[in-house]
């Protein structure tokens, strides 16, 4: 029996073949499921260190929230309380603005609370970007004949100058330079002269006094004459309110006066009081009441004229055309002046002998007050 050689190499081939495939399969497993065991790992890994980030994130968002609740608090403490807590803070003291920023223009919000702590604001300037720029630094340090290196040097420039005698001058020119803004110098300004004002004017005069101002000022803001208002925003101050002095009686008052006058048989003084309370007649509008001027028939009083008492005497006319009206006559002071006149010059003022002065007639009123103490109008 022949044996072939090829049958052994082939058949011995083939035994390594197998073994090197079987060593290949069990590498092959080996690293699966080692390479799986890491990939677990890793991503138990990544979920604890995911659920600690959350975990943080969440105490983080907490503090963010306490704080943002502590802002919320303050601000709004600071909102209600900020007039109390600055009122006469500023007094008598001068304050300056200076903002680094174009961007960021809060001098309104500054100048209010400086003017509202009783402050005077004496500048407002604003230094524009452009004092970063290389180019700009160079013109600038050429035309001043200074060194401007940073922008730093032209802030410690402007500081020095608002220091200095002449400081506005430079400021100015540093405006004319496009390097800074004078922001609202004209509002200052105004603000001065309403504080000026009110140092000799209760409020209500210090507003009037804004008021007459501010319309003439905003035709030349509507005509160009100036670029902004500066009325706007304007803090009305002024001095204490005097005590008022009453200028009515109410009806009860006004029967005590009338029951205390002097009504006799004859005209006088008082019976100009009784006709100006009667009818409710301006002090010159009495004053001018003639016999003529009675319409006893129909219970009326014809008002034309006036007296001119603070001068010569003489009738003059009434106040403004709807001044001449016919007054309504009660039937009780029909009867009292039907019998006073009776007699008396029909074209003569029935309450003029002489010179009269309104003086005169307040003194007689005050005494009939202080009579029956009511208050003196």
């Amino acid at each position: 029996m022949n044996i072939n050689m090829k049958y052994y190499i082939v058949t011995i081939g083939a035994i390594f073949i197998a073994l090197g495939v079987g060593i290949l399969v069990g590498f092959n497993l080996n690293y699966d499921q080692a390479l799986s065991k890491q990939q677990s790992e890793v991503l138990e890994s990544f979920n604890t260190e995911f659920d600690d980030l959350k975990n943080k994130n969440k105490n983080l968002q907490s503090e963010i929230d306490n704080l943002n609740g502590d802002v919320n608090t303050l601000k709004s403490y600071v909102d209600k309380n900020v007039n109390g807590l600055t009122v006469d803070a500023l007094t008598d003291k001068n304050t300056g603005i200076i903002l680094t920023s174009e961007n960021y223009d809060y001098s309104e919000e500054l100048e209010e609370l400086i003017t509202n702590a009783n402050g005077t604001v004496s500048f407002n300037i604003v230094i524009k970007d452009n004092i970063s720029d290389e180019d700009k630094l160079a013109r600038l340090s050429k035309d001043l004949n200074k060194t401007f290196k940073s922008s730093q040097d032209v802030i410690n420039y402007i500081v020095d100058s608002l220091a200095s005698a002449k400081g506005y001058e430079k400021i100015y020119a540093l405006e004319d330079l496009g390097v800074v803004k004078i922001n609202e110098i004209n509002r200052i300004t105004y603000q001065e002269i309403l504080n000026k004002y009110a140092e000799n004017h209760e409020r209500q005069s210090t507003m009037d006094f804004h008021h007459q101002l501010k319309a003439s000022i905003l035709d030349a803001v509507d005509e160009g004459l100036i670029n902004r208002d500066p009325t706007r925003k304007a803090i009305i101050k002024g001095k204490t309110p005097r005590a008022k002095k009453e200028k009515y009686l109410n009806q009860f008052e006004l029967q005590k006066l009338i029951s205390d006058l002097n009504l006799g048989s004859e005209i006088n003084y008082d019976w100009l009081i009784y006709l100006i309370a009667k009818t409710g007649l301006r002090f010159s509008e009495a004053l001018a009441v003639t016999p003529d001027d009675f319409d006893f028939p129909h219970q009326t009083l014809n008002i034309e004229k006036t007296w001119n008492y603070k001068e010569n005497g003489g009738f003059e006319p009434t106040k403004n055309k709807s001044s001449e009206r016919k007054v309504q006559l009660d039937w009780q002071t029909v009867i009292q002046f039907s019998e006073l006149i009776k007699g008396l010059p029909s074209e003569e003022p029935i309450f003029i002998n002489s010179k009269i002065y309104n003086s005169t007639i307040n003194d007689i009123l005050r005494r009939h007050c202080l009579n029956v103490e009511i208050p003196i109008i």
